[in-house]
């Protein structure tokens, strides 16, 4: 169920954060896809009784092939993509196991997943 969950949450994943794209530009990939992603990964592996790692992991590969084919780094944002949901998986299965409560292990991977995409992307004024 893990490999249904990971493509589920990708494919809406990507539907959701081009609509929102669209619509609100791209600021919205540093406050909103956090929340989309990491809510999308958690909630389905939930959803889909099954174990949240793995979803995380396959949800980064997914990403990482379309970022292989469409960033300008290739082979290094591939790797990557897999790489940061892979710990924002254990980050969340982390928190939730200290914490005692799944929600709290989900606001850390959101928190943790801004912080990335802050760092990563860089506005449009910044790039001209």
């Amino acid at each position: 169920m893990y490999l249904l969950a990971g493509i589920v949450s990708a494919v809406l994943a990507y539907i959701l954060n081009r609509v929102l794209v669209r619509r609100f530009g791209a600021g919205v990939i540093i406050f909103i896809t956090p929340i989309v992603e990491e809510g999308l990964k958690t909630g389905l592996a939930i959803l889909f009784r099954t174990l949240i790692l793995p979803v995380h992991v396959f949800f980064g590969i997914i990403e990482g092939i379309y970022d292989l084919k469409t960033s300008r780094l290739g082979t290094t944002a591939g790797l990557l993509s897999v790489l940061w949901h892979t710990v924002f998986g254990l980050v969340t299965i982390m928190v939730q196991q200290i914490m005692g409560h799944i929600v709290y292990g989900l606001l850390a991977a959101i928190f943790l997943h801004y912080i990335g995409n802050s760092i990563v992307v860089k506005p449009k004024e910044d790039s001209e």
